[in-house]
């Protein structure tokens, strides 16, 4: 078919394989507006949607990005992308099921309550279920390869590199495609391998966060959120890896485990595992395990959360001194969980034991804490 002026006031001309018994629609385009005499968008809208139904399988794809303002004062609401296939089981070699894929991008709300300086989240959430049991292949028309760049969704694969139309062959026809994995995948979204990956249904939901406490400790990771709730209102549970970079400190990783709690009370606590993979300071060595422990409530929280070890000092005078020497762990080194204490209340403490060590000639060995309450 050729398409008169549509290419920017220039012919475009497209092939199109119509299966039998198929509806489809297609729209990709750009919204844009502008003052009067300008160039310059004050605002645009950008996406495009893809609708098809036939005997065998029902296919909905929807990506569309907005952007309010110009220039330097510009914003982005980010980007939406959702796939959704329904298959009947009237094809050969597919069985009935849902499989769907979405996901909201980076900068949006993850669900999670910002709580003044002391605690804010944000990120993209990305939502997979496959009940087939089986690899579920959109093929992307032609037409959206200018709007897509492949990490809108889990399964991206460029044209020519995998079988997308399923004809047994690998070759020019097989078009770009996004596939909904037979197994649930890992917490990249990329396909899990190995011995104990078999076909499942499934659903999960992948969030790629970024969570600032004290306006300068970012962490930045992959979460897993449970959702619970009773008649005090709702709770979410959080666990995940995680990642940051303290000024003058240097990078560290981690496991994360947070409560949040939302309604008659709405708040945070937990605690961050971190451990130390390089130091910004010159000729300096830092090792040992470091807690980022955090309540934003005004009083002391009993929480289920990583469990620690603490070491106790004498002093010259015969006073003490308690301090955190780590986390427990069981007998294949995980962290234990039990009901613990969260002592820090409205703030923030970082708390640090382990070995200093200067220009290689002297080393120190102690306990640093900070806390912001």
């Amino acid at each position: 078919l050729t398409f008169k002026g549509l290419d920017g006031g220039a012919d475009r001309t497209e092939t199109f394989v119509l299966a039998p018994e198929l509806f489809a629609i297609e729209l990709v385009g750009f919204a844009r507006v502008r003052p009067p005499g300008t160039s310059t968008d004050i605002m645009s809208l950008e996406g495009g949607f893809y609708l098809s139904f036939s005997p065998s399988r029902f296919e909905l794809f929807v990506n569309s990005s907005l952007s309010f303002g110009a220039g330097e004062s510009s914003i982005n609401f980010g980007e939406s992308t959702g796939l959704l296939v329904i298959q009947t089981g009237q094809k050969d070699g597919e069985t009935a099921g849902l499989a769907g894929s979405f996901r909201v991008s980076a900068g949006a709300d993850i669900g999670l309550p910002d709580v003044g300086n002391i605690f804010k989240a944000s990120g993209s959430v990305t939502v997979v279920v496959n009940t087939t049991m089986q690899d579920v292949v959109f093929q992307l028309p032609d037409s959206f390869l200018a709007i897509i760049d492949g990490d809108e969704l889990p399964g991206f694969a460029a044209g020519g590199t995998i079988d997308s139309n399923g004809d047994g062959v690998v070759n020019k026809e097989d078009k770009a495609s996004f596939t909904i994995f037979e197994s649930a995948p890992g917490i990249d979204g990329q396909r899990r391998t190995g011995s104990d990956v078999k076909p499942e249904v499934y659903a999960t939901a992948i969030i790629q966060a970024e969570l600032i406490i004290g306006d300068f400790i970012e962490l930045v990771g992959f979460l897993q959120i449970t959702i619970a709730a009773n008649s005090d209102g709702g709770r979410l549970s959080i666990t995940g890896a995680v990642s940051t970079t303290i000024p003058l400190l240097g990078t560290l990783t981690g496991t994360l485990n947070f409560d949040v709690f939302l309604g008659v009370e709405t708040g945070i606590v937990g605690r961050v595992v971190l451990s130390l993979s390089n130091t910004d300071i010159p000729d300096v060595e830092i090792a040992g395990i470091i807690i980022l422990e955090i309540n934003t409530f005004g009083t002391t929280r009993d929480v289920t959360n990583f469990a620690t070890k603490t070491k106790t000092y004498t002093r010259s005078d015969g006073s003490t001194l308690t301090v955190f020497d780590g986390f427990e762990r069981d007998v294949d080194g995980d962290l234990i969980t039990k009901v613990v204490t969260i002592a820090t209340v409205g703030g923030f403490k970082l708390e640090l034991a382990g070995l200093l060590t200067v220009s290689d000639k002297f080393e120190f060995v102690g306990y640093i804490r900070f806390t912001l309450e």
